[in-house]
């Protein structure tokens, strides 16, 4: 299948095809060097990306020119380094099984996020968190933060296990 939404991008943008209605696509491996490049002019009402173990290490700038993008999956990656995606307004963020060593600081630009997966990277501490108001979920598992982060009150779900904790706040 992911030759034929291949073709059928390249056909799209290539020879001057239709827009495409488009508002979730899984790219996986192979396929997200011949996708990624095409999907910011092909499929302008794109809701969802989930780029899975595709060994990307970077996110392309453009993605902010997807307008409608609520949902962001880059799991299984090489991904170390965010860039802003501020104009977006995502919903759902997940880099999990990446290269993080430091948390990006550019989630704490995206004041509409609710769900934030980062799990499964080498990320150290976690700062800002308080700040984002509307998160709700947060996954940090299996990373190796050692001070517990300062979490927001609209947070209802947290897994943080197989840190490197030295002490949990009470609260918690």
């Amino acid at each position: 299948m992911g030759a034929n939404i291949s073709a059928l991008i390249t056909e799209s943008v290539d020879k001057g095809g239709v827009v495409l209605s488009v508002h979730k696509i899984k790219v996986k491996e192979k396929e997200a060097k011949l996708i990624i490049p095409k999907i910011e002019s092909a499929l302008p009402k794109l809701s969802h990306i989930e780029v899975k173990s595709c060994r990307m290490a970077k996110i392309t700038p453009k993605v902010v020119d997807l307008t409608h993008l609520t949902v962001f999956k880059a799991q299984d990656n090489k991904l170390s380094v965010l860039p802003s995606l501020k104009p977006l307004q995502l919903v759902e963020l997940d880099l999990s099984t990446n290269k993080f060593d430091t948390f990006p600081q550019t989630i704490l630009e995206l004041t509409t996020l609710k769900i934030l997966a980062i799990s499964e990277n080498q990320i150290k501490q976690i700062d800002g968190l308080v700040s984002m108001a509307k998160l709700t979920s947060l996954n940090i598992a299996k990373n190796e933060v050692e001070r517990f982060p300062t979490l927001p009150q609209s947070l209802k779900s947290l897994e943080a296990s197989f840190n490197k904790f030295t002490s949990v706040p009470k609260e918690i």
